[in-house]
């Protein structure tokens, strides 16, 4: 299952919300999975947490406003972290504009293909197409996962040489049979 990391400013948790609510509707299809760091339980150490989920992520939601683009943490260790792995792993790192700020003047920012698509900010649109816009993103980032799990080698039984009396040659597929890393199709 494909997972989403979003960071935000909790300045921005409403806009956030909203965003989550879109996405859960594909995560309760069983298409994807979304954390945010409102997942962290009670008493747990909340830095490692927020590492895994980032390097577990396929896709990022960056939420941008002033307050995102002025947070120490944020552009100290998640948009470093985050940058880097879709640079290295080929993450999809989306920036969405929440409320007009310079984002654009913003150097590591700047040349990401942002998200409305006029790249608008949210707030300025209506409830009604700002809805719309997340709908769209929501779909986007079902589009930019990967849908599908590797395949699996399979070994057909057609091809494994017949009318032998013994079945002698075939040891290293049987295990990998037994401990079912292959698959078997007829």
């Amino acid at each position: 299952m494909s997972k989403v990391f979003i960071s935000y400013s909790h300045k921005d948790v409403n806009w956030k919300d909203r965003v989550v609510k879109q996405l859960s509707v594909l995560e309760r299809e069983g298409k994807l999975e979304i954390w945010d760091d409102r997942r962290i339980a009670g008493g747990d150490d909340w830095l490692p947490e927020i590492k895994q989920a980032m390097q577990e992520c396929d896709v990022a939601l960056l939420l941008i406003s002033a307050d995102f683009l002025t947070s120490g943490f944020i552009l100290g260790t998640e948009v470093p972290n985050l940058l880097k792995r879709g640079v290295k792993e080929g993450i999809r790192v989306i920036p969405l504009i929440l409320w007009p700020c310079a984002w654009t003047q913003v150097t590591w920012l700047s040349g990401i293909q942002a998200r409305p698509i006029d790249g608008s900010p949210l707030s300025s649109l209506s409830k009604n197409k700002a809805e719309a816009a997340l709908s769209a993103l929501v779909e986007e980032v079902l589009h930019l996962t990967p849908r599908n799990p590797p395949k699996r080698d399979c070994i057909r039984p057609s091809r494994l040489r017949g009318n032998c009396r013994h079945f002698i040659g075939r040891k290293a597929e049987l295990e990998l049979l037994d401990r079912g890393t292959i698959g078997v199709s007829p």
